[in-house]
């Protein structure tokens, strides 16, 4: 991939992700109502993708990784896009 899809990704997980921790796993999540962003991140980054779900005004999709290897791979190439926030909670799940 290029550093300019790392970088788009970067921005729509900003905007539109999280980063979760359970007793177990790390999962990063993604919420979008459109369908072919969605899609282009996914093919961007795997990951799963699942939807469409009733929202609140349209329907959203829905991606989500937690395999670890998985999961530092793809913050590793977000990183050095990532604001303040999103890359301290990397730093604090040990990512």
């Amino acid at each position: 991939m290029l550093d300019a899809d790392y970088a788009w990704c970067a921005g729509l997980f900003e905007g539109e992700g999280c980063i979760t921790r359970n007793h177990k796993s790390v999962t990063l999540v993604l919420h979008t109502t459109d369908e072919d962003i969605a899609q282009r991140f996914r093919r961007i980054m795997g990951g799963h993708l699942n939807g469409p779900y009733p929202g609140t005004n349209k329907p959203f999709w829905s991606w989500s990784i937690s395999k670890r290897e998985e999961v530092d791979r793809i913050i590793g190439a977000m990183m050095p896009y990532l604001g303040e926030r999103r890359t301290a909670r990397a730093i604090e799940l040990g990512l």
